[in-house]
């Protein structure tokens, strides 16, 4: 077991989550653009929701949305998103030790809420050798999950009341 007490494993896990707060502008910003893509591709609401809770992989979740979109069959989906999530293993190789006397939940539920941004943070505090990364990990992965979900929400929401006059290109715009 981490040999960590009740008081350091509450501060690991609030540091964790302050650690999140220079991260969320971009969080918050590229969840609304998975939610809003998602919601444009046909998804319905409940379906975009769906696909952000179970996936939680934006760059997934863009590519499953341009796959959908394009009709493409559905193991073709998930073939791609595995893909592009196998960095994850690695991510989860570097971080294993401090998670090996963690249960087997625990260890799935860190897998779950693995993100690029937690595991760089995370990485740097267990290369200055802190004990305390199995919490101060789900302090900043729970966080990062919360602020994607709502970001999500509002992406789905406030993307279909986007006009389409403004997604689409104009041949008239000198950039366009």
């Amino acid at each position: 077991r981490n040999p960590v007490n009740p008081a350091d494993r509450q501060q690991a896990f609030l540091a964790g989550a302050r650690a999140c707060i220079p991260l969320s502008p971009g969080v918050l910003l590229f969840g609304m653009v998975c939610g809003a893509a998602a919601a444009g591709a046909g998804l319905t609401p409940g379906q975009s929701f769906a696909l952000s809770w179970m996936v939680f992989a934006g760059s997934s979740q863009i590519v499953a949305t341009q796959l959908f979109a394009a009709g493409a069959p559905g193991w073709v989906i998930v073939l791609t998103g595995w893909v592009v999530n196998l960095r994850f293993m690695m991510y989860s190789a570097s971080l294993a030790q401090p998670f090996r006397g963690e249960s087997r939940g625990a260890r799935w539920l860190a897998g779950y809420l693995l993100t690029d941004q937690a595991f760089g943070v995370t990485l740097a505090r267990q290369l200055d050798g802190r004990r305390d990364i199995p919490w101060f990990f789900l302090g900043i992965a729970a966080t990062l999950w919360l602020l994607w979900q709502i970001a999500s929400l509002a992406g789905i929401y406030l993307g279909a009341r986007v006009p389409p006059r403004w997604l689409s290109r104009s041949t008239a715009s000198p950039g366009g």
